[in-house]
């Protein structure tokens, strides 16, 4: 973009236990299967036999967490850390951290559904635009989100770029219809 703003890439702001969540799943993102799931299991506040809370916990105690202060720390003891999961526990089951290496998950219309890799934050409208192969250029108008009855009214920023068919998809179709007709003669 040649002398021209980027639009629709303002972060959203989030409260600390956001932002402490959001590391969380960071670093879930780190373990493996069945430690991945169990991490889960505990963030959601479901039950977890013993022996895997444990060698859960042990695993967590290798990385550092976003603390109160909004400084990155090790937690000392699995007691500790126990307390800290239990002090951000959530009801979202399907909240997570998009890796910087995998491909890009399936654009949600629910923005806090997916978190940045690196950053304890959701993703923008533009980088989720980016993902679903929007041009810099397209501006998406209204509001960034709304809920309840406003919804009934007005199509968020975040819905339009996940409802959207992808703009190379719709080329790709398109140009696949169009060679189609032409080869039958039409």
């Amino acid at each position: 973009l040649e002398n021209k703003k980027l639009t629709n890439h303002i972060p959203r702001e989030h409260s600390q236990v956001v932002i402490n969540r959001f590391r969380f799943y960071q670093v879930v993102g780190r373990l493996h299967n069945g430690m991945k799931a169990g991490a889960f299991k505990m963030i959601n506040g479901n039950e977890i036999d013993l022996q895997t809370k444990n060698e859960v916990l042990n695993e967590l105690l290798r990385f550092k967490f976003k603390m109160a202060d909004g400084s990155l720390s090790k937690f000392e003891s699995t007691e500790n850390l126990e307390k800290y999961i239990k002090d951000h526990q959530t009801s979202k089951h399907s909240q997570r951290a998009i890796s910087y290496k995998d491909p890009a998950p399936a654009q949600l219309t629910i923005p806090d559904d997916i978190c940045h890799y690196s950053q304890a934050r959701t993703l923008t409208v533009r980088e989720m635009a980016r993902f679903q192969s929007f041009p810099d250029w397209f501006e998406f108008r209204s509001k960034v989100t709304t809920g309840g009855k406003m919804r009934q009214y007005e199509v968020p920023q975040y819905t339009q770029v996940g409802n959207a068919v992808p703009p190379l998809l719709a080329k790709e179709l398109g140009e696949t219809i169009k060679n189609t007709l032409n080869q039958i003669g039409m």
